[in-house]
């Protein structure tokens, strides 16, 4: 079961009630509302890490925690195929990134580096490719965030696993207390089909059996709440 925003946070605007509505009717959609607000705001208490403002230069733990991934990749027998992989941060590799923009870099280092475990430690087989998107304040990045409440830093990956591999994975990020992630899109194929470019549109990983081979294509948001303090207002 994956955990998605109300319709409110993911579009930025909230809905408004009618005057039409009638004094019972408006009483029962404020406390609907509020039930949902609680129980958001509950849900949100789980995920309170803040950002680090003060780090080693960037490269250094891009290195330590690339080296040390690989490391217990290979010995967990997870496959990773892309040779250049660095969990997205190709260009950091030789270069820093704007000293403004690292505590936000090092976190999403930290929440792809969480996410990737998540995949070895459910069993699945092969990462075939990954990227991210830039984020603002990087070059070629958007300029800013859609909501200041919400900042969304999306990953994109391509696994192959089994298909109950791949319902751990997806509901062990579901219910995550580390760090909060969404899933916004998902592709599945049995490996055959995506060898041969066969399509099977409008099925997902439940319509396979256990022990299925699937090719799964994903876009998955890491969540993080900004901060309400002036520090926090300046990072992206």
């Amino acid at each position: 079961l994956i955990f998605t925003l109300p319709k409110e946070l993911q579009s930025g605007k909230r809905r408004e009630l009618s005057s039409s509505d009638g004094p019972e009717l408006l009483q029962q959609k404020l406390e609907e509302r509020k039930q949902e607000a609680g129980a958001l705001f509950a849900r949100l208490n789980d995920y309170p890490r803040p950002l680090e403002n003060t780090l080693p230069s960037y490269g250094q733990p891009l290195k330590r925690k690339l080296d040390e991934f690989l490391k217990d990749a290979l010995k967990a027998g997870f496959e990773v195929r892309p040779n250049d992989f660095s969990f997205g941060f190709d260009a950091y590799k030789t270069s820093l990134p704007p000293q403004e923009i690292e505590p936000v870099l090092f976190y999403q280092l930290d929440a792809i580096d969480h996410l990737l475990r998540t995949l070895i430690t459910s069993g699945v087989d092969t990462l075939h490719s990954f990227s991210r998107d830039l984020i603002p304040g990087e070059v070629g990045g958007p300029e800013k965030q859609n909501s200041e409440l919400v900042h969304r830093y999306p990953v994109r990956l391509d696994f192959e696993s089994s298909a109950r591999a791949a319902r751990l994975f997806l509901n062990s990020i579901a219910r995550d207390k580390v760090y909060f992630y969404v899933v916004k899109e998902l592709s599945v194929q049995t490996s055959d089909d995506a060898r041969t470019g066969v399509s099977n549109p409008g099925r997902d990983e439940r319509e396979f059996e256990a022990n299925d081979q699937l090719r799964i294509s994903a876009v998955i948001d890491i969540i993080r709440f900004p901060s309400p303090s002036p520090s926090e207002s300046k990072q992206n």
